[in-house]
């Protein structure tokens, strides 16, 4: 009996189009494409598209205005095209509730089908989109993290918790973002203070606005930090220790670690003279030979196991990105986060098979 595949996704999107790729290169039928608007809305009926047997994968519902505007018509709010920009970082909180609540139905019903498995199960990318529960749940397993400072409220009560804590620098992470949407490098020396980020600011007052961009912006102005900080206070912004990361020449680096059906797979160096490190920032993918070299096979274990066995602690991920900073002059290894959807790594390859085929790959051998 030919396998059948199935995708929850945003069909025009590249991951559609990639999974589409890894499915057919193996030899099998075209794989059954729904859309997070059509289920959202109720017009996507699981039970009539998807075939007994199917294995289910949920891809990400990002990078698509009308979903977004769903997930936030699901908990009652109401906004057009016109009220909500490209890119604004706006309503968070709301977007969360609303996609938790979309994921506890869909949970429920891949639940009443005869589905051969769903990837991955609704509630470990419920748990992975809450940054907050997410590091309780990887500290309860024992999981190497940055120190957690606690719930940022405003610039001062921030300001507060770090004097207690002795640290002059924490990043600053919405509790529901990814991408770096929202995130702050914080420094603070009792006097002076800078806030890096990729957050734009345009408009003053009432009727400001902030915008992801694709340029790291430095503010050293208390009012404008004091600003962004209240605006991303408002929909739940956490603090966290800021761990100096170790360098590689010229540029300091993190790693995203894929681990796959418990196996730590494809690994990327995300390597910037920022504090951030994202690679849609502009910043570059280092040498991973180099990093292997520096880091010595000791600590090269490490961090695969680290990674590893934060994705284990989260029952029903099959695959997840972790990202893990190494502690200036490679010392120790901490997982900073856990991604529902990190694996999308174009043109990176482990045994000769990207992030997709080797997911459709597992899938092959196991029913094998």
């Amino acid at each position: 009996m030919s396998l059948q595949f199935g995708i929850l996704c945003n069909p025009e999107n590249r991951r559609s189009r990639m999974f589409v790729e890894a499915v057919r290169a193996k030899g099998y039928p075209f794989p059954t494409v729904l859309s997070w608007s059509d289920y959202i809305s109720g017009r996507l009926d699981l039970g009539r598209s998807l075939a007994p047997g199917t294995h289910l994968r949920i891809e990400s519902p990002g990078e698509n205005l009308m979903v977004d505007l769903l997930l936030l018509l699901e908990e009652g709010l109401h906004l057009s095209r016109a009220e909500i920009g490209w890119g604004e970082i706006a309503h968070g909180k709301t977007w969360y509730t609303g996609f938790a609540k979309v994921l506890k139905r869909l949970e429920a019903e891949t639940a009443a089908l005869p589905l051969a498995s769903v990837y991955n199960a609704p509630a470990a990318i419920r748990l992975m989109f809450d940054k907050w529960a997410c590091h309780a749940q990887l500290a309860q397993a024992g999981i190497a993290q940055p120190r957690r400072l606690g719930k940022v409220q405003s610039l001062d009560q921030l300001t507060a918790m770090m004097r207690e804590a002795n640290l002059k620098q924490v990043f600053l992470k919405p509790f529901y973002g990814s991408s770096a949407s929202g995130v702050i490098a914080f420094r603070w020396d009792g006097s002076r203070m800078q806030a890096t980020t990729s957050v734009e600011i345009q408009g003053q007052g009432p009727e400001m606005r902030l915008f992801n961009s694709l340029k790291v912006r430095s503010y050293q102005e208390p009012a404008e930090i004091r600003a962004i900080i209240a605006r991303l206070a408002a929909e739940d912004l956490l603090a966290e220790q800021w761990i100096p990361k170790a360098s590689l020449g010229e540029a300091t680096f993190d790693l995203r670690v894929v681990v796959m059906f418990g196996q730590a797979r494809h690994i990327v160096v995300r390597s910037s003279q920022s504090p951030l490190t994202n690679l849609h920032l502009g910043n570059a993918r280092g040498s991973l030979a180099a990093f292997r070299e520096a880091a010595g096979e000791a600590l090269w274990t490490e961090v695969q196991h680290l990674a590893e066995s934060a994705v284990a602690a989260i029952p029903g991920t099959a695959y997840a990105g972790v990202d893990i900073a190494i502690s200036a002059g490679f010392g120790k290894a901490y997982v900073l986060e856990v991604n529902a959807f990190g694996d999308l790594l174009p043109r990176l390859h482990h045994r000769g098979e990207t992030t997709y085929a080797a997911f459709v790959q597992h899938i092959i051998a196991q029913a094998q």
